[in-house]
């Protein structure tokens, strides 16, 4: 089986965000923003001469309603930080799972995002919609490399890759080679 769990059939990364893998009891929202902007500073930073965008997908189906009453600035602050790191002409395209919570997130976020960007977002309902989506646009190359957390036979991303950012961007940089 080819594994492209970290580029897609182009060679650009794919950067991951799973919301139900947040500790919400435990959150630190500032710092979980600047984690992420690091991610996402650092996949770019990596990026081979003929690399020049990435993928990024979003994953809310599983946004706890609750969190949103707690965090109501959560999708707001969130985008400012990604669009500050992340300039639209670095995205190539988006996939954001909505699920019912996730579209409030999404119809908040949108409206003050950037055209340009929003553009670039494909919004689905459910994790087999991103599924075939991500097929159908070269994010994942067959069948056999759809995650199991959408629904496919291929295991999750190694915690010791996700979990651990020098490794994370070390398995991409060697992906995009």
């Amino acid at each position: 089986m080819n594994d492209r769990h970290g580029t897609d059939s182009d060679g650009s990364p794919t950067l991951w965000y799973r919301i139900e893998r947040m500790d919400w009891d435990n959150i630190v929202f500032e710092k979980r923003m600047e984690y992420t902007a690091l991610v996402l500073q650092s996949a770019l930073d990596v990026m081979p001469a003929h690399v020049h965008d990435l993928n990024f997908v979003l994953l809310l189906d599983d946004f706890p309603p609750m969190q949103i009453l707690k965090h109501p600035t959560i999708g707001p602050a969130f985008l400012k930080s990604f669009v500050k790191r992340c300039p639209d002409d670095r995205i190539k395209r988006a996939v954001m799972v909505t699920g019912t919570t996730g579209s409030v997130f999404y119809n908040i976020v949108k409206t003050v995002t950037p055209k340009s960007f929003v553009d670039k977002i494909t919004v689905v309902k459910n994790r087999e919609q991103a599924a075939a989506h991500l097929l159908d646009v070269g994010i994942i190359g067959s069948k056999d490399e759809i995650p199991s957390f959408l629904g496919g036979m291929a295991p999750e991303h190694p915690d010791e890759i996700t979990k651990n950012l020098p490794r994370m961007i070390s398995s991409l940089l060697e992906k995009m080679h």
